[in-house]
């Protein structure tokens, strides 16, 4: 009776292993403090994550831009994919921005850093949130595509510089 108690802890055990959740995944979190100044400027959508939305369904527009403005005074020009379903949906529209610290940041897991982005679109206000990493000295905003356990992220890079505030204004709500 013993080696079978033992055998299904084995088999238990061996079957979790094998399940193909990749836990526990590693946290991708920027462990310093960012400040307001780092996040004003022009960050741009990433071409791997152009592809993923491609991948499901999106279909690309060769007139749009693809990135985020964020100006000093709060508020944002989101020219990018919101990935509601089915690989997402462009928005040009403009939208209010907030840097939080210590906290989850619409999640379960307490970060150092989010930002929390709030985009006017015709049914209301559609909600954000975005987290920071450092990928070779350069900041990147970054949020699960997906399954987080199929490490698949929507990513955007700080632009080494930015073009002027007044260049980006975002389209007229819808």
């Amino acid at each position: 009776m013993k080696k079978v108690k033992q055998l299904n802890l084995v088999l238990v055990v061996f079957a979790v292993l094998c399940s193909g959740c990749p836990w526990p995944l590693p946290d991708r979190n920027l462990k310093e403090y960012v400040k307001e100044q780092d996040v004003v400027g022009r960050w741009n959508f990433q071409p791997e994550s152009i592809a993923l939305v491609v991948r499901d369904g999106f279909k690309t527009n060769p007139t749009h831009q693809y990135h985020i403005q964020f100006l000093k005074d709060g508020t944002c020009a989101f020219r990018s994919v919101v990935d509601e379903f089915q690989g997402g949906n462009y928005r040009d529209v403009k939208g209010k921005w907030k840097l939080e610290h210590d906290t989850t940041g619409g999640s379960n897991i307490k970060k150092k850093n989010t930002i929390q982005i709030d985009l006017s679109i015709a049914n209301g206000t559609h909600t954000r949130y975005l987290n920071f990493d450092k990928v070779d000295g350069t900041l990147v905003l970054w949020q699960f595509y997906g399954d987080p356990d199929s490490w698949e992220f929507m990513e955007y890079k700080k632009a080494e510089q930015s073009p002027a505030s007044d260049d980006l204004k975002a389209a007229p709500e819808e």
